[in-house]
């Protein structure tokens, strides 16, 4: 199990991190990258006793259920073997002390169900659902792999983090929401820690239990604030209704974390985060911010824009994202050409490879702003 935190591997039962303290909070339907002597994890591994009897007892004739690898609002997550097809899989359970309260039913169902929908290579895949013995569960893929902290942890230290790798995680991870989006699903809980990057470095989009859809719009509680506080859109923050705006902030601020490692938004406390949400100017640390390219940061401000009307959709981050690809070589210190008009750039004299180079970046934040006009907002 990884820390949110610092990204340090610490034992599946540990409840605080060995290296910084942080409470650890185990990802829902990840398994760990491997042992700790670096070997692959084995899916059919001996029991471990940390599975309730009951849920054992319970799942016995279907499932060989194995050991607890994450614990959430919505249920506990645990690893297994289907013996019908002798193949591993994560099972969540919802937990028994709420097995009889319809609304936490209705809610667990929906989850299974929201997610079942989404067939995406970057989105976890849902197998059953199914009750037995007075628990309800879900089956899933059981996906080897670490969470995106501890991923982007590991790549910077190794010192192998580059803006052309991010943007190629990022990509994909917003490719999956936009595909959600596409079939009516907002997720509503998008953070790096409900994200995981598989043994082939592709990252997989996690845990639909904040999830919402216009069918299912009745089980949101008017003026409840959902989600987690440093990935919150400001609308959530006030307790308003969902929409796939809300989506795009989050994925802007998980942008700027895959590029540099960080939170945007931080805070002692849920009301200080809450507050920078609804008042933080993040442009001057974004700008400034020398691990993230110029074109990359000017994206990463229109995603997390305070207006959710003024945010792009995903279709045009997408598009954007694949054009900053292609944008040629950006020099170390292009983020202070974020805007070329600006007063504080060198002085004229500045070498005539460098001027050329600014002038070739401005005529591509021009056509980026002429290619939005005229696609119009996209889907």
């Amino acid at each position: 199990m990884y820390c949110d935190r610092c990204g340090v591997a610490n034992r599946s039962e540990a409840r605080f991190c060995r290296s910084c303290g942080a409470e650890l909070h185990p990802v829902v339907g990840i398994s760990g990258a491997g042992d700790r002597d670096g070997s692959p994890a084995d899916a059919h591994r001996e029991p471990n006793d940390n599975v309730p009897s009951a849920v054992r007892a319970a799942l016995s004739d279907d499932f060989e259920v194995l050991d607890l690898i994450g614990r959430g609002g919505m249920g506990s997550v645990y690893r297994a073997t289907e013996r019908s097809l002798d193949r591993p899989v994560a099972i969540k359970v919802l937990p028994e002390e709420v097995s009889k309260n319809p609304v936490r039913i209705r809610r667990f169902l929906r989850e299974a169900r929201l997610a079942a929908r989404l067939r995406h290579p970057n989105i976890v895949s849902i197998h059953a659902v199914g009750e037995r013995g007075g628990l309800h569960f879900f089956t899933m893929d059981l996906i080897e792999g670490e969470s995106l902290v501890a991923h982007v942890t590991r790549i910077q230290a190794s010192g192998q983090q580059s803006p052309g790798r991010a943007r190629s995680l990022i990509e994909r991870v917003v490719d999956a929401v936009r595909f959600a989006h596409g079939e009516g699903v907002i997720h509503r809980d998008l953070k790096p820690s409900n994200i995981m990057v598989d043994r082939d470095n592709s990252p997989i989009v996690l845990d639909f239990g904040l999830a919402t859809a216009k069918e299912t719009s009745n089980l949101t509680v008017e003026g409840a604030v959902l989600g987690t506080p440093k990935y919150m859109s400001p609308e959530q923050v006030k307790g308003e209704a969902s929409s796939p705006a809300g989506d795009v902030y989050a994925l802007g601020l998980i942008y700027y974390f895959v590029m540099t490692g960080d939170d945007l938004v931080r805070g002692k406390s849920t009301g200080e985060i809450a507050a920078q949400h609804l008042e933080a100017d993040f442009r001057p640390r974004v700008d400034r911010d020398s691990r993230v390219p110029a074109l990359d940061a000017q994206l990463i401000l229109r995603m997390i824009d305070r207006s959710p009307e003024r945010r792009p959709s995903l279709a045009q981050v997408l598009a954007e994202l694949r054009q900053i690809d292609k944008a040629p070589d950006q020099f170390d210190d292009t983020i202070s050409m974020a805007d070329p008009d600006r007063g504080d750039l060198e002085a004229p004299e500045t070498s005539a490879p460098r001027a050329r180079a600014r002038d070739r970046m401005k005529r591509l934040i021009d056509q980026l702003d002429r290619d939005r006009r005229d696609g119009g907002e996209g889907s």
